[in-house]
């Protein structure tokens, strides 16, 4: 829902509609425009850019609403269908669809002319939940694992780790207060980050140099201690937790290095150090670079023994030098032989060796991949993927939290056995499991569960949450081609999502084998999902 002056626009499951507050009949009514073909398409989302432009994602494409009327989309070579569109102030389009991540658009005219794909490593998860510009113009990713933030320079990441009270966020969550606070919500419940401005710009506290051991001796500023051959180890402290996964130290020890190193590390350690006068600094550093705390620093002296003088060194060295090269000079030829007999032999029982091991470690592969892996798909085989639901529904039920079990069934992939022959039939089995295993997070599960039949456990997730992921993967399948030869081959399947905290496995199998059979007898090709508790399952929706 969105607010613009006086209309409230509302996008559902069944088009959009629009409700004009200043008038006497504040009914809602269906958005029918020639632009839009299919007004009854579901709309997932609304945007308002600076110049009071309204933008829509909807099944049927984007669209967009200004002085002149409503206008389509044209997706040009980016060939995106949005599922959530935020504006910037900068004329960009922030969208979701059926990939993973997110996207840039820049749109002239009425169409799309430049799009850009957000690489994996500015973004906590590549499952995108929500879309919000506040305003500042900054623009917040709600992901399944976190939060990220744009300021138009930098991308940040926050999860639990920084005050979040559940990594996994729900569907369109994100909402600026008027005091410009964010409110966000999760799987485990409402977070509200009072001063969001303060997450990017708060400067690094100086570190703390809280040990320096020479050997066993602790040395202060200044101190003085006698050579030994004994390791330097320097401890670092940081007086404030805040924001540490984007903090790492530079350091540098004066006298033996002139360059700064970067470290994430807490301790610095020199093996060796010759005697002379040292001076070890460090300053506490963001990510981008750019904040620098002020430099820590210590001082000390390692003073020589008697016997490391220049001039004793010199002699003990040409002494050596001497008996090294009459010993040598004798022993040269026979060192030589022996040693072309030993790398022989080294050479030939290394090459055994290394052979025995590729043959142990290929047969020990095989084995397990045989024991736990379906040979067609690579998912987890039928035993294994009973074994993990067996043990998520127990740690659901001890630390009651959410769990949802999704069964996925390709849509008449006996028709395309039948008319292709098998081999077409396992390699759409095969592109399909690959479709979904890349689109789950790395902690869910996917395995086949029998036939054309597959098994996605999704730990933690909310029921909106799981009917979302589950309409994601749905887009996703149904957007697939696969090619074989000549031959290209499309398919479609039927989800039941069951969502909840379980009494057993058995009850939660059961509510999503139902859903699925609803979802098969509804015309394939759609969601249908169950919520359930300890005292059995209730249908809540149908997507």
């Amino acid at each position: 829902m969105l607010c613009e002056g006086d209309h409230i626009w509302v996008a559902t499951g069944a088009g959009l509609y629009v409700v004009d507050t200043a008038a006497k009949d504040r009914t809602p009514r269906l958005v029918e425009d020639k632009a839009i073909a299919d007004p009854g398409k579901r709309f997932t989302d609304l945007s308002l850019d600076n110049e009071k432009r309204l933008w829509a994602a909807s099944d049927g494409g984007l669209f967009r609403l200004d002085g002149t009327g409503w206008h389509r989309i044209d997706a040009g070579l980016s060939g995106v269908n949005p599922f959530h569109v935020a504006a910037d102030r900068q004329g960009n389009l922030w969208v979701t669809g059926a990939f993973a991540g997110l996207m840039r658009l820049r749109v002239v005219g009425d169409r799309v002319v430049e799009s850009e794909h957000i690489p994996r490593k500015d973004l906590v998860s590549d499952q995108v939940v929500s879309l919000l510009v506040d305003h500042r113009g900054w623009l917040w990713v709600g992901e399944d694992a976190g939060l990220t933030v744009y300021d138009g320079h930098h991308w940040r990441s926050f999860t639990q780790d920084d005050g979040l009270i559940w990594n996994d966020l729900d569907a369109y969550a994100l909402s600026e207060d008027q005091d410009g606070s964010l409110w966000i919500g999760t799987s485990g419940g409402l977070a509200h980050s009072l001063n969001p401005q303060d997450s990017l710009i708060v400067a690094p506290q100086a570190p703390v140099i809280s040990q320096v051991a020479f050997g066993n001796r602790m040395l202060a500023e200044g101190d003085k201690a006698e050579w030994k051959p004994d390791p330097l180890t320097i401890l670092i402290a940081s007086l404030s937790f805040r924001d540490h996964r984007h903090i790492h130290f530079r350091y540098r020890l004066e006298g033996l290095e002139q360059e700064w190193v970067d470290t994430a590390e807490r301790t610095v350690r020199y093996a060796r150090l010759d005697p002379g006068t040292y001076r070890f600094e460090v300053a506490r550093v963001d990510d981008s670079g750019e904040l620098v705390s002020p430099v820590s620093a210590i001082a000390f002296q390692i003073t020589p023994r008697w016997w490391q003088s220049l001039m004793l060194r010199f002699a003990l060295a040409l002494v050596a030098g001497i008996c090294v090269v009459l010993v040598w000079r004798g022993r040269i030829q026979h060192l030589l032989k022996q040693k072309r007999q030993l790398e022989s032999a080294v050479k030939r029982r290394t090459e055994d060796l290394e052979y025995e091991k590729a043959e142990l470690l290929r047969t020990q592969e095989k084995m397990r991949q045989y024991a736990e892996r379906d040979d067609l798909t690579g998912l987890w085989n039928h035993r294994i993927i009973m074994e993990r639901l067996r043990q998520e529904v127990d740690r659901s039920e001890r630390d009651r939290t959410p769990l949802t079990v999704i069964l996925v069934d390709l849509d008449h992939l006996k028709n395309v056995n039948d008319t292709f022959g098998h081999p077409a039939g396992d390699l759409v089995l095969k592109e399909i499991s690959s479709i979904i295993q890349r689109a789950v997070r790395n902690y869910d599960w996917v395995g086949r569960y029998g036939g054309e039949e597959l098994m996605i456990i999704l730990p933690g997730s909310s029921f909106v949450g799981a009917r979302l992921r589950a309409e994601q993967l749905r887009m996703a399948v149904q957007a697939a081609r696969i090619v074989d030869g000549e031959l290209t081959l499309q398919i479609t399947a039927s989800f039941g999502v069951a969502s909840g905290i379980p009494g057993d496995y058995e009850a939660i199998i059961q509510a999503a084998d139902a859903a699925l059979y609803k979802a098969k007898n509804s015309g394939r090709n759609c969601v249908m999902a169950t919520e359930i508790d300890s005292r059995g399952a209730r249908d809540l929706t149908i997507t």
